[in-house]
């Protein structure tokens, strides 16, 4: 959700207030079917972004009926694009904190791990594992907001980006302890960093 919800999928909804307000300006050198065209365009490469979960960030209700220039008066013209995409930004951003949570409750999970366990070289080994699988999460996680901060992409791209970076990091982590296993455990990591302090029954 995070990246589907990135500023360069919503910076789509943003360009139809702009093309509204490049028509305006004109003075009659952009036609209204031409702005028309131009809108259905960005809202519609949008909805195909989103694919199956168009219907779910707009309540049942589709991007075309959503984003659209305000003909009232005494509003600005694009407060229904400002108001959605606003409204958008926020759900990826809470999407972002949910990532966040759940890496911590990985770490209260290893932690759990590392106090019920008796052998000290395991206890390292599941160190090991949730720091590499961790650094590397986070470093692909942003490395992919980062793409897809100026790079609207599509729900399975998203998808893939997500599931990628999480099957990433598992690898990195258990790659890592079977290296720490494989170097017969000699560095006791879990007693050196206080570990086995602050993880304990």
């Amino acid at each position: 959700m995070a990246n589907l919800l990135s500023e360069g999928n919503l910076a789509l909804l943003r360009q139809v207030g702009d093309e509204y307000a490049a028509y305006k300006a004109s003075g009659g050198r952009i036609t209204k079917g031409q702005y028309d065209h131009r809108r259905r365009v960005l809202v519609r490469q949008f909805a195909n972004h989103v694919g199956p979960m168009e219907k779910l960030l707009f309540n049942g209700a589709s991007t075309q009926e959503e984003i659209r220039i305000a003909r009232a008066g005494g509003v600005p013209y694009d407060v229904n694009i400002q108001r959605q995409v606003g409204r958008l930004r926020q759900l990826g951003k809470a999407a972002g904190a949910g990532g966040i949570l759940l890496g911590g409750v990985g770490l209260t999970a290893a932690c759990y791990q590392i106090a019920h366990t008796l052998s000290q070289k395991e206890k390292n080994e599941i160190f090991v594992d949730t720091v590499m699988s961790t650094v590397i999460g986070s470093g692909l996680g942003y490395a992919v907001g980062v793409f897809v901060l100026s790079n609207p992409v599509g729900w399975g791209v998203a998808l893939l980006l997500a599931m990628g970076s999480t099957v990433g990091s598992l690898v990195a982590g258990k790659l890592a302890s079977k290296a720490y296993s494989a170097s017969s455990g000699e560095v006791d990591f879990v007693t050196g960093l206080g570990v086995d302090k602050v993880c304990s029954r």
